[in-house]
């Protein structure tokens, strides 16, 4: 599902030890949180065809909330010293560990006539599987979590403002691996959702993305010891 990008803010902590004169070497924790409270339709989607999409489905969508992210990176950065006045530029990457969690719900309602279901329709209780299914809905709602690997291109300077003591400027550009998570559709096609009347094999379904990624600007104070 397409959604808009979203704003947040985030926070981190970063100890580096100086490798060389223009080389140094960063340990990064950050957290960042976006709230995207979007809704969005369901375009396509794999094992549900267009006949179902258009005909069956008369409401298919998905809502995402509040994603939030904590990394652990190590970073290599390059000091360009002597361009820019007092300011020294920096370039670097970075590659790290990423946990992240995302609110997310999914609602599907069926037509209310039978002969728009088409979900079962080759098998020879077709009229009783419509008759079942019309009208019926599935959501679930759950806040996710998954481990990725991250990655990320920074870039920035810094600008000294006592011997010991520095401001750091930064623009980042920060690459998270395929997300994916499970939640559980209660109700289930307007009921219950478990396989077996006892509950003990409940239905759930997965989400999962792409990688996806984030532009941050980031403001912190360094000291030199």
């Amino acid at each position: 599902m397409p959604f808009d990008g979203a704003r947040g803010v985030a926070a981190g902590a970063v100890v580096g030890y100086r490798l060389h004169r223009m080389v140094r070497a960063e340990v990064e924790y950050l957290m960042r949180t976006s709230d995207y409270s979007q809704s969005s339709g369901v375009r396509s989607s794999e094992g549900v065809n267009a006949d179902k999409l258009s005909d069956e489905l008369f409401l298919a969508q998905e809502w995402l909330g509040l994603v939030t992210s904590r990394t652990l990176m190590g970073n290599i950065l390059l000091d360009l010293p002597g361009i820019a006045g007092r300011a020294t530029p920096f370039v670097g990457l970075g590659a790290g560990v990423g946990r992240t969690k995302a609110d997310y719900a999914s609602v599907w309602s069926r037509n209310t006539d039978p002969a728009a279901i088409v979900t079962g329709r080759n098998q020879p209780n077709a009229e009783e599987i419509a008759r079942n299914l019309a009208g019926t809905s599935s959501s679930g709602r759950n806040t996710m979590r998954d481990v990725q690997a991250a990655y990320q291109l920074l870039a920035g300077f810094d600008y000294p403002l006592a011997d010991a003591v520095s401001v750091d400027l930064r623009i980042r550009w920060t690459v998270f691996d395929e997300f994916s998570g499970t939640f559980v559709w209660d109700p289930l096609r307007s009921h219950v959702p478990n396989v077996r009347r006892d509950g003990s094999e409940p239905v759930y379904a997965i989400m999962s993305t792409d990688d996806f990624s984030y532009v941050g600007l980031g403001l912190g104070l360094k000291y030199h010891f």
